[in-house]
């Protein structure tokens, strides 16, 4: 049994819910637009916000876990403005997407409230206000301006004193688990603790974030999604303590409207993708060389082409469709992002996920283990493998590419290949029943 379990079956006496104030929290939800959220939403969100103690909540991909925790935290420091609350995860990018979803929730954040730890280039170069990294550099150059005749001694003394008053005034901290550990964090009091992407977090990662003073922790996640990262096997850090709440579980979901592809796979959740159709292109004549295929990277370079015309066609002018490129293999989202930067205007790389823009495209070409949390319009999976499907047939790494589109998903395949696997047979023949199966079998000859 994991150390949160264990604490969780404690007999610990948590102060009365009038005690705590936490019935202000109820002021705090109103303040908030909370009508972007689902009656299912609203009632994980006062749950999070009224019961003391660890409460897991799990729910599959696409159901807005994001939104729940952007909505959570702003409405407990409406209600609470002498507490502080931390938000936390295993991976600088759903740390981002949670800090970035906060922003959006409410327009009147001051400079102060916010504070993503870490030297992030996202939040630095999005919002630097909010960012330590920048306002510690902006800091550093102004104060030594205005004191041409320092030491270096006061120099550390003046950065300490800003990183103290910095980590006092914060009301929301955004951080990653390991940077929850640093010497000028330790002594910062959080009420509610949300360890977000749970099913990622070994035991250790959630104790980061507990103080004296912390009155709820919230574990949000998928555990159907990716294991935490393999550490040491005899001390079992390769679990997650999330799995052990899961029967437990408080959806979040939308309306339930799983795609009938999907139903009733053990690997798969009840999630809504909306109307989202297969397109699967038969590239039989590909060779797999090196962990890469240059005809599947052939095609998905034609296809983002082919959809930026038709976005231009149909919508111009609107807003830019978002577009994941995703592939297992390293060496294939090398290959993936050279050729298409011939036809997309503007390419930059970071945290080891390339970035491409045009007028009518946002594409993020990224790894299978590296899409967590994201999600984007369109998807177009290259699984590259010829002759045999090797470590694709693992269920949550299949589930992590599949669930990654709302309206469109494309793979380019050796259709002979996986459908010859149990479980790609299974999902073909699934969504082929499903009529949301399509072929662009066309490509196959000049592949």
């Amino acid at each position: 049994m994991g150390l949160l379990q264990r604490l969780a079956k404690r007999e610990i006496s948590y102060p009365a819910v009038e005690e705590t104030g936490f019935g202000n929290a109820l002021q705090g939800w109103a303040k908030v637009n909370h009508d972007r959220l689902n009656e299912r939403q609203q009632q994980a969100l006062l749950t999070m916000l009224l019961r003391p103690g660890i409460v897991p909540i799990s729910a599959p991909f696409g159901c807005g876990k994001t939104e729940l925790v952007a909505t959570a935290v702003t409405a407990y420091v409406l209600a609470h403005p002498d507490r502080r609350v931390v938000v936390f995860a295993e991976t600088n990018e759903a740390v981002d997407t949670d800090m970035v979803r906060t922003v959006n929730v409410y327009d009147g954040w001051k400079a102060d409230d916010l504070l993503r730890i870490g030297d992030n280039n996202v939040i630095v170069h999005k919002y630097p206000r909010y960012s330590y990294t920048a306002k510690m550099k902006a800091y550093k150059e102004r104060w030594t301006e205005d004191h041409p005749n320092h030491t270096k001694s006061d120099l550390s003394k003046a950065l300490k004193e800003k990183r103290e008053r910095l980590m006092k005034t914060a009301k929301i901290i955004f951080s990653t688990s390991s940077s929850l550990g640093i010497l000028d964090l330790r002594n910062v009091d959080f009420h509610l603790c949300i360890n977000d992407e749970a099913g990622q977090s070994p035991d250790a990662s959630a104790i980061m974030g507990l103080r004296k003073k912390t009155v709820t922790l919230v574990l949000i996640g998928d555990q159907r999604q990716l294991p935490p990262y393999r550490c040491d096997p005899k001390t079992q850090q390769n679990e997650a303590y999330f799995e052990g709440f899961y029967p437990f579980k408080i959806a979040t979901g939308k309306a339930f409207r799983e795609p009938g592809w999907l139903k009733g796979m053990s690997m798969a959740p009840n999630v809504a993708i909306g109307d989202q159709r297969v397109l699967l292109a038969n590239l039989n004549n590909a060779k797999e060389e090196n962990e890469t295929n240059v005809a599947e990277a052939q095609w998905i370079g034609d296809t983002l082409r082919s959809i930026a015309d038709r976005k231009k066609q149909t919508c111009p002018g609107a807003k830019k469709w978002s577009v994941f490129v995703i592939t297992p293999y390293r060496a294939q989202l090398k290959l993936l992002t050279g050729r298409s930067k011939g036809s997309i205007n503007g390419w930059w790389r970071e945290l080891c996920v390339e970035y491409l823009t045009d007028e009518e495209l946002e594409i993020r070409c990224l790894t299978a283990d590296s899409c967590q949390g994201k999600e984007a319009n369109i998807s177009l999976i290259s699984l590259v493998r010829t002759e045999r499907v090797g470590f694709l047939n693992v269920p949550n790494r299949v589930l992590m590419m599949l669930s990654r589109a709302s309206d469109y998903l494309m793979i380019a395949a050796h259709r002979s290949t996986f459908a010859s696997d149990y479980l790609w047979g299974t999902l073909f023949k699934r969504m082929k029943l499903c009529e949301a199966l399509m072929y662009d079998d066309a490509r196959t000859a000049s592949a």
